[in-house]
């Protein structure tokens, strides 16, 4: 921030906004709270802006954010009312309502909707703004969630406003702000703290301090020449017949968001940065537009227009439609969505093919994909979004079947050549920006373009101008033409000239001037004549047509009877035609100025004398090959004004004089009629040769042609052949695709698709749990994706992985405590090349589990197994079956058996069945079924090796949290020394 910048000491002064003080639209959702605080604590309170903060807080939810700014800035906050008036040094809070702004004042709207979908502040009020405020419109948006916001900043640079957006690296839900970002209109990128002086030095330059009804600043044609010159050589593409005043004053845009005051500097500025070309180039392009457009354009056309083109239409057929000009697609899928309706209306199948084409091949990459921001709910109905559209990751995108009915492409529609038999085009708000030769150009070729019969839309402040003849209206207020079958008419394709980038002729300057309009000749022709002082003259081409006509010619000229032919020797007056033929022939033929003195021309009834000049003009360029005719009296009087003055008598020298000048005349025109009769024979003898030859070689042509014919048929053949195996193709790689989809779902891993380079190629749904993943991603570095897991060796891994194809794997524990196995390993096509890596992310939660159960298990069990060998009485454990599970060391020493003998058998097999007691029995089954304890059963006898003894038995269930089968603990007490 600049020392003029900082916040002054004198209390703001609220103005109301004067027209031209810009107004800042600053959108935000989730985590947009401190993004706000940051960025008006570092506003100053006298900025000269009027700040309007849109929030997409859900309807009729209460919001204490004008207090909390308020808190934050000692710029006045306010909630927006009905007919709040937008001054400036204030910042107004949009309540729980849409709004709109008119003519400085804010109003709101209602929201009828019921789905919160459908609900999109920043959107609606981005839009209002913009179309109110043009290029005084500036639109901010920072940390939220979702995409509202990102079709008003469409809208806003569509009408030169300008766009700011958070740094996704600040922000703390990164959706809007990246959605807006990938839209590639954001002028500004910064975090919340740097943007007012940013915005405060934008709205202090030259571009918005003018104005509107100031002139637009000249820019000098050299250095505006070298800007386009530069993006010419940059993209491709030449800008010089768009309308002026709208190409500069968007250059002039640019240079007020670098801060550059000079054309001159900008250009240099274009040199050292391909980025600026590319912001330059997307700035021109202006590629906005929005579902149906003009609504009752679009009403018109369903109810009046498709119904008859399609009844026109036999079954089988092709419906054939062109958008020219289509941006990121939404009028083609428009058309199209109403073309499907028509079908499902009239119950008849027809192909359809629509052609969207654009000069922007970023919007034309949008357009195929058909993934629209939510925000198009404003202008889609709910009806049509359930039947043509699918949610996916917070936006919308088109059904497949309508994807298909449109081929998308890249199209110079001045320069490249048109498509053909069209039954529909549909060419809106493109004209517009084009100046009026190049719109008298294109308009010829999209005749050219359609059908017999075929209709033409335009824009509603669009129009057919000089090309009216080749189009009927069919409706005034819709623009909507049919095409008249014009005689005569044939297409001819006008290149732009200087589109070969490397040619120039020697000497001649090719760079192309500001305004490139087609010359028109009568300026031209009249400039030069002006300089040569020419007071009757005429401009002809090579076969005498007259191009031009300067001063009175009447005196030499005169049309004949009937259809008029323009030939300037049928139109020369008697005694003219002659001169005129042998000075033309001799001109053209040695490049030189022909004169003919004191020609006799009998023009009214007189006869005049005539001194004629020719020339056969080599400059300037544009009349190369075109011929001077100059015609001026001689200062000889006239025969009929010589008699009248003075009788002659027959011998008088000067009626001899005149009568040999006569026949010299006489002469030298039956000479060159002589010569030129000569030379046509010759002329006749060659062409006669010539055409045998051609006859011949055409005889030639046509067998090779029928040899062709059938080659071709064969060919044909074959490509149908090779086109159903295509088809088929198609079909199994769609197949294998949705197989592969259901394979990645079914399987429930995360896995992530990166290509050389460690950009996301392609991810499954559960990736984006354990990586911030919207689709908007495609093509993003893995390095600038933020994950929930703190693997931050993540992206040199798979550098490591790529490099060493080596497959490598490690388990990670999330913030939320989730355990996740990574496995990075090389991606292989069929080929056995390496493009890439697959990372997958899979969850071992229940792994884990099961290893700290099985750990705890173990150490439970070297527990109780220590514990029952530190007692010191006989111990057993019964399984349910009352078999031995595991006995103590103390039961083998009473009891002088072992292990072999003991463990895996009935307690009742033991001993030869010594233990072998009905009540026994009962006591132990009743254990486990009704959880019963046995205390102190009592046994007294024989038993082999130790004798007569008796001991107490004490047994209880021991509950397993494993779910297996209970066990029963069995304890031996000897008490035979107690009842002796």
């Amino acid at each position: 921030m600049t020392k003029n910048d900082q916040p002054s000491t004198e209390p703001a002064r609220e103005q109301p906004n004067s027209g031209r003080t810009p107004i800042v639209a600053i959108g935000a959702s989730a985590g947009g709270l401190e993004a706000l605080k940051s960025f008006f604590s570092s506003t100053p309170i006298d900025s000269g802006i009027a700040f309007i903060v849109i929030t997409h807080i859900k309807p009729h939810r209460a919001s204490m954010l004008p207090e909390i700014l308020a808190n934050a800035t000692d710029i006045p906050v306010i909630r927006a009312e009905e007919d709040t008036e937008i001054k400036v040094n204030q910042i107004i809070v949009a309540k729980d309502s849409l709004l709109n702004v008119e003519k400085g004042k804010l109003y709101s709207e209602k929201w009828d909707g019921e789905q919160e979908m459908t609900y999109h502040p920043i959107d609606h009020f981005f839009r209002s703004l913009a179309h109110d405020q043009k290029e005084h419109a500036i639109g901010v948006i920072l940390s939220g969630s979702g995409n509202d916001g990102t079709l008003g900043v469409k809208e806003i640079k569509s009408t030169g406003g300008m766009i700011m957006v958070q740094d996704t690296g600040t922000a703390e839900y990164t959706g809007m702000p990246a959605s807006a970002q990938a839209t590639g209109f954001a002028d500004y990128v910064l975090p919340p703290k740097e943007m007012p002086a940013a915005l405060i030095a934008y709205c202090r330059g030259p571009f918005l301090q003018r104005s509107s009804k100031a002139p637009m600043i000249q820019l000098p044609e050299s250095a505006i020449r070298s800007i386009l010159e530069r993006l010419r050589y940059h993209t491709g593409h030449d800008f010089t017949e768009y309308k002026q005043n709208t190409m500069a004053r968007r250059i002039e845009r640019r240079m007020n968001v670098h801060r550059i005051k000079e054309p001159g500097e900008y250009s240099r500025f274009l040199k050292e940065n391909s980025k600026e070309l590319n912001a330059l180039f997307q700035e021109l392009l202006i590629s906005v537009t929005s579902f149906f457009r003009d609504p009752e354009s679009f009403v018109f056309l369903a109810e009046n227009i498709l119904p008859k083109l399609l009844k026109q239409l036999n079954d089988g057929d092709n419906l054939r439609v062109w958008v020219p000009g289509c941006a990121t697609g939404e009028e083609a899928y428009s058309l199209a969505i109403l073309l499907d309706e028509q079908l499902w209306k009239i119950n008849r199948l027809f192909e359809i093919q629509i052609f969207a084409t654009d000069l922007d091949h970023k919007a034309i990459e949008t357009a195929r994909s058909g993934l629209y921001p939510q925000g198009i709910t404003a202008d889609v109905s709910a009806e049509r979004l359930n039947r043509y559209f699918s949610q996916e990751d917070g936006s919308f995108r088109i059904h497949k079947n309508i994807r298909d009915m449109i081929v998308f492409a890249v199209q110079n529609l001045i320069s490249d050549p048109p498509f053909t038999r069209m039954n529909l085009i549909a060419c809106r708000n493109v004209l517009i920006y084009l100046d009026h030769d190049a719109q008298q150009r294109v308009l010829p070729t999209l005749h050219y373009a359609l059908q017999p019969g075929g209709v033409m839309v335009l824009g509603s402040s669009e129009s057919l101008g000089e090309s009216g003849d080749m189009f009927e209206i069919i409706d005034h207020k819709h623009k909507i033409f049919r095409k008249k079958d014009k005689p005569g008419h044939v297409y001819q394709p006008h290149p732009l000239p200087g589109r070969d980038l490397k040619s120039s002729e020697a000497g001649v300057d090719q760079t192309f001037p500001l305004n490139r309009r087609k010359a028109h000749l009568s300026r031209i022709i009249q400039s030069l004549l002006m300089e040569r002082f020419v007071p009757a003259a005429a401009i002809i081409d090579d076969t005498h047509k007259i191009i031009y006509l300067q001063g009175r010619t009447g005196l030499y000229f005169e049309p004949e009877q009937g259809e008029p032919k323009n030939n300037i020797l049928e139109m020369a007056r008697e005694g003219l035609r002659p001169a005129l033929r042998a000075g033309i022939q001799q001109s053209q033929k040695e490049m030189i100025r022909v004169e003919k003195k004191d020609i006799k021309v009998k023009t009214n009834g007189e006869h005049i004398h005539v001194n004629v000049s020719i020339e056969a003009l080599s400059t300037p360029k544009v009349l190369r090959g075109m011929i001077l005719i100059t015609l001026v009296q001689s200062s000889v009087e006239s025969t009929n004004s010589s008699k009248k003055t003075k009788k002659q008598g027959p011998r008088d020298p000067s009626a001899l004089d005149e009568m040999e000048r006569e026949l010299a005349y006489t002469k030298e025109n039956l000479q060159s009629t002589i010569e030129e009769l000569e030379t046509s024979n010759e002329e006749l003898r060659s062409s006669n040769e010539e055409l045998q030859s051609t006859n011949e070689e055409l005889q030639s042509t046509n067998e090779e042609l029928e040899t062709s014919k059938e080659e071709m048929q064969s060919l044909n053949e074959e490509l149908n052949t090779v086109n159903s195996e295509l088809e088929s193709k198609v079909r199994a790689l769609a197949r294998t695709n949705d197989d592969m989809n259901n394979l990645l779902n079914a399987m429930q891993i995360a896995t992530i698709f990166l290509d050389s380079e460690l950009k996301v190629k392609r991810y499954t749904k559960q990736a984006k749990d354990v990586i911030r993943l919207i689709e908007t991603d495609i093509g993003r570095p893995l390095s600038d994706l933020t994950s929930t897991i703190p693997y931050d060796e993540l992206t040199r891994d798979c550098e490591h992985v790529l490099n060493n194809l080596a497959t490598k794997e490690t388990e990670i524990r999330d913030k939320n405590g989730h355990w996740f196995q990574v496995k990075i390993m090389p991606y292989r096509t069929v080929n056995n090349v390496i493009d890439g890596v697959v990372v997958s992310f899979i969850n071992i939660d229940r792994l884990k589990r099961i290893e700290a159960e099985k750990d705890t298990a173990i150490l439970a069990k070297d527990l109780f197994l220590g514990i029952i060998e530190t007692l010191r009485e006989p111990l057993m454990v019964l399984d349910k079956n009352q078999k031995v599970v595991i006995v103590n060391s103390i039961w083998y020493k009473t009891f002088r058996t072992h292990e072999e003998e003991t463990k895996g058998k009935y307690i009742y097999e033991l001993g030869n069945g010594q233990w072998d007691h009905p009540d026994l029995r009962n006591l132990l089954e009743n254990i486990l079924s009704t959880n019963s304890v046995m205390t102190d059963f009592k046994i007294s006898q024989k038993f082999p090796y130790i004798g007569h003894r008796t001991f107490l038995l004490n047994a209880r269930k021991l509950e397993n949290e494993q779910n297996e089968p209970n066990l029963i603990l069995l304890v031996f007490k000897d008490v035979t020394k107690e009842t002796h």
